[in-house]
């Protein structure tokens, strides 16, 4: 790179300013014309040729054995003008190679000082600096040097070794170029699992080549699988995937390659769906969130006559089948060890992407309970155990709020958590949301063998008493969602208040537990003594133990009806955001 950039260094001269862009554009053909050259005198060619080469033009002319003025009346001559573009063009077409090699070959180099040295913040720079400087993307603009950087093995350089498109850490790398029959990559959150499962499976499909195959990417649901279908369509192959956003609907999408080849995509919700192909590979990513079925019924008989592969990635959801019917294949020592080969697990922390920061990391270690943290961030298998809110604890999270239970600040809103019941106890929990992403909960009811117009007598009670902005309701009841709704707006227009609005919660189990104990976690949560039942179910709500006493990872039902109400008015309100304001009579 620094030869040519001493042939550039003084082409200033002529009164032309080089910009880096005109070193890659608008080069002309060679030979289309006469060599403009060849009409120079021999004292005019040496004046031109000293000037390319940097010298000023007194320093020219002195060599020349001529006035400086006389440089600069040639420099205006038509025949002068051609030559120097002429000559210009030459020095184009023979340096844009030099550059653009120098230029890999530096990003390259810097990338791989930066991640020899081990630090983060290092690491961080480097891939921004490939991301915003990337070889392919000053190639496209050098017009007839691009093509060698349009093939598959340039895919291949750029995508599975270190310095070029991205930074991968060493087990990222080896997970990249894994042939294994079956590989298992199980890693923490954002930290590069889901790159490496893209990169794997296009590396596969270019060493197949093969034009009959049918290839599946397959998520739990349609939702989580845009992740997924984001990272084949970014990490595809030039000229790969004619029809980038393929055809069909979301939860079905299928592309067909560029060699004939077809990829389809499909949710895992229900694994009866996935049938009636023969599959060359597939990639199950967040495989620990599918069901057994979806493997062992749907998958592993499809590759029985083509000798397919599968890729699996996702993050430990505990002991479930992906740890006892792949994980544990994959470890030598353990009594379902492969041994021929077939099946690779490779595992890591989200702390070696470098591009998580040291600061996140150190967060989520505060903010998370200590078994979500290890499974979450260190991809632990271990089972949860014990109590399922290991951090409520009655010395700092019960107190007596009497003088201040329906106390409103600014910002402050009421809302409500509803677990119906009949036969089983029903449970309504009022909570009060404080600016600080606090809560205090206030109020409970809990009852059994209630009907409808009894709960809704309860809701007018606590309306009228705290103002509640919203009642979260167990969505598996919609009638009683709308008797509740129509009855208490028509209660509330008659008495003047505001109407509450009566919502289906947002149930979602593991996370809306994940987020209470969060809350707990961080010292967000004060009950107010006098709810005695929920304070005596946060203490017993625990995780399931078979007969042996093994943890199943399982959280034990029962008796966890006033948990439940408040794990649907707190997570519902987190889904839902603050939303401040008084209401408007009639709003629900």
């Amino acid at each position: 790179m620094l030869p040519a950039l001493g042939v550039l260094a003084g082409m200033g001269e002529l009164g032309h300013e080089i910009r880096p862009a005109e070193l890659v554009r608008d080069v002309p053909a060679p030979g289309e014309e006469p060599d403009p050259l060849n009409s120079l005198s021999p004292q005019k060619l040496r004046a031109l040729t000293l000037l390319l080469e940097g010298k000023t033009k007194s320093e020219a002319a002195a060599m020349v054995g001529v006035r400086p003025w006389t440089i600069t009346r040639w420099t205006r001559e038509d025949d002068f003008g051609a030559a120097y573009d002429s000559a210009l063009g030459d020095i184009r077409r023979a340096t844009v190679p030099m550059i653009l090699n120098g230029f890999r070959q530096g990003v390259a180099k810097l990338c791989d000082l930066l991640a020899a040295s081990g630090d983060k913040i290092q690491l961080a720079a480097a891939a921004n600096l490939v991301k915003l400087y990337r070889a392919e993307g000053i190639t496209e603009a050098a017009g007839p040097v691009s093509r060698e950087i349009d093939t598959d093995a340039e895919w291949r350089r750029v995508n599975t070794m270190r310095g070029q498109a991205f930074l991968p850490h060493e087990l990222q790398l080896k997970a990249i170029n894994c042939l294994a029959r079956y590989l298992v990559l199980v890693a923490g959150v954002q930290s590069g699992k889901t790159a490496s499962g893209a990169r794997n499976f296009w590396n596969r499909i270019l060493l197949e080549d093969d034009s009959n195959a049918v290839y599946w990417l397959i998520a739990p649901t349609t939702g989580i699988g845009k992740v997924m279908r984001r990272n084949f369509v970014a990490t595809a192959p030039k000229g790969w995937l004619p029809n980038p956003q393929g055809s069909g609907a979301a939860f079905e999408r299928t592309w067909t390659l560029k060699n004939g080849a077809t990829v389809e995509f499909h949710s895992a919700h229900k694994a009866t769906n996935l049938v009636a192909e023969t599959v060359r590979g597939a990639w199950l990513d967040e495989f620990t969130l599918m069901a057994a079925s979806v493997w062992h019924v749907s998958l592993r008989s499809r590759f029985a006559t083509t000798g397919g592969w599968a890729i699996f990635t996702g993050t430990p959801r505990g002991p479930n089948w992906g740890y006892e019917d792949v994980w544990r294949r994959t470890q030598p020592g353990d009594d379902l060890y492969e041994k021929d080969g077939d099946w690779v697990g490779l595992t890591w922390h989200s702390s070696a992407n470098p591009l998580v920061s040291v600061k996140e990391v150190a967060d989520a270690k505060a903010t998370l309970p200590d078994a979500f943290y290890r499974r979450e961030w260190e991809a632990s298998w271990e089972a949860f155990h014990g109590q399922v809110f290991s951090e409520f604890k009655k010395s700092t999270c019960v107190y007596d709020l009497t003088k201040v239970l329906t106390r409103r600040l600014d910002g402050d809103l009421f809302d409500a958590g509803v677990d119906w019941g009949y036969g089983s106890p029903g449970a309504l929990v009022v909570g009060r949301y404080n600016l600080g992403d606090t809560w205090d909960v206030v109020r409970e009811v809990h009852e059994a063998k209630r009907l409808n117009k009894w709960w809704i007598e309860k809701f007018k009670e606590a309306h009228r008493e705290f103002g509640i902005h919203t009642f979260w309701c167990d969505s598996a009841e919609p009638d009683r969602i709308m008797e509740a709704r129509r009855a208490l707006r028509v209660w509330a227009k008659e008495e003047g208040l505001s109407v509450p609005r009566v919502r289906s919660a947002k149930k979602a189990r593991w996370p809306g537990i994940r987020h209470v104990a969060m809350l707990f976690k961080g010292g967000r949560v004060k009950v107010h003594r006098a709810c005695e039942v929920f304070i005596a179910q946060t203490q017993g709500y625990k995780f399931k133990e078979n007969r042996e006493g093994d943890d199943l990872d399982e959280i034990a039902k029962g008796n966890d009806h006033s948990v439940d109400a408040f794990r649907y008015m707190t997570y519902s309100r987190h889904k839902a955001g603050r939303k401040q304001g008084s209401l408007s009579m009639g709003s629900a």
